[in-house]
């Protein structure tokens, strides 16, 4: 295979010249071995040395492989979001000024489930505990509290 002939990321540029012209279609191939862990790390690292380069005039882009990059491919296209960070950094913001959503699909309770008694209830949460519909959970309760 071609990625065990080459270890050095250095020996990619002959590699990265001839590819380049192919560039816009080669992304999302190598966008999706970049993201899969189930493939080696030298794969990966291929990948990703030659995304930096694929990638290079595409900041959003960039910026989508950086939030899923490991601290190895952050390290390689970090550079490269950095040299067109009035780009790149506005998706970040957007990225941060999303709102977390949840969809909570939790089948109803057990009809035989029943409620703590309040004496209980409130032993747990005096210790720093908490008690809910579905679960109580306390750190550090001593038997006598």
């Amino acid at each position: 295979m071609l990625t065990a002939a080459i270890k050095n990321p250095g020996d990619y540029s002959t590699l990265i010249e001839t590819l380049r012209p192919l560039r816009k279609r080669l992304l999302a191939p190598l966008a999706s071995i970049f993201r899969d862990t189930g493939r080696s790390e030298s794969e990966r690292n291929f990948a990703t040395t030659i995304l930096a380069d694929c990638a290079a005039d595409d900041p959003e882009r960039l910026a989508e492989l950086l939030l899923a990059a490991d601290l190895k491919a952050y390290v390689t296209l970090f550079p490269v979001a950095e040299h067109q960070a009035a780009k790149t950094l506005p998706v970040f913001q957007a990225e941060l000024a999303k709102k977390a959503t949840f969809d909570w699909s939790d089948p109803p309770l057990e009809e035989t489930w029943t409620k703590p008694n309040a004496a209980l209830a409130g032993r747990i949460e005096s210790a720093g505990g908490l008690v809910d519909e579905r679960f109580a959970f306390c750190q550090v309760m001593s038997p006598g509290t």
